[in-house]
Parts: structure tokens; C-alpha cells; sequence
């Protein structure tokens, strides 16, 4: 497998660029993430087992919510399968009924 070094070395200037924007930005936003966050370990543990608690919470509704879809797709389903036999069996006796037609 050939290289294409040219375009290689194109790419890694450019790369060269973005790196050059997007470290400054990227450097303070470290800056401001530890400063925001001074409060103790147990105030944090808090804040961690309340945000684990909603989301077990929210986890616990949406289970919920899908079982109700689920069991309302599978009542859909079996009406569904009610109509195609109803309508194949309606399509065969129009087919009989039009050959019966035609042969009398």
C-alpha cells in the first residue's frame, strides 16, 4: 500500500492549525471545571446518589411505558393478522364469484 505523503503532510498542517485553536479553548475549560466544584466529598456523594436515584427512577417509567407500547404493538399485530385473512378470504370468494360469473 502506497502513502500519499503530500497529502499526508497537508492533513497533519491543517490538523497543526486546529490543534493550535482548539487547545487554548480546551485549556479553559479546565480552568473552570475544578473551580466550580469545591464542595466536600459528601456533598458530592450526595448529588451522585440523588442524579443515581432519578435515574433509576426515570429507568423504572420508561420500562413501564415501553410494556404498555409493547402490549398495545402486539394487540395491533394480532388485528392486523385478522385483517389479511379476512381480506384474502374476501379477495378469494371475489375471485370465485367472478369465475362463476364467467362460466355460466
Amino acid at each position: 500500500m502506497a502513502f500519499n505523503l503530500p497529502v499526508i503532510i497537508k492533513l497533519v498542517k491543517h490538523l497543526g492549525v486546529l490543534l493550535g485553536v482548539t487547545t487554548p479553548l480546551i485549556e479553559g475549560i479546565k480552568g473552570i471545571i475544578p473551580q466550580n466544584d469545591k464542595r466536600k466529598d459528601s456533598e458530592r456523594l450526595n448529588d451522585l446518589e440523588k442524579a443515581m436515584s432519578m435515574q433509576s427512577n426515570l429507568n423504572e417509567q420508561y420500562e413501564n411505558q415501553m410494556k404498555v407500547v409493547q402490549s398495545t404493538l402486539e394487540s395491533v399485530e394480532k388485528s392486523l393478522k385478522i385483517l389479511v385473512y379476512v381480506s384474502t378470504g374476501a379477495a378469494l370468494l371475489a375471485f370465485v364469484a367472478i369465475i362463476i360469473a364467467i362460466l355460466k
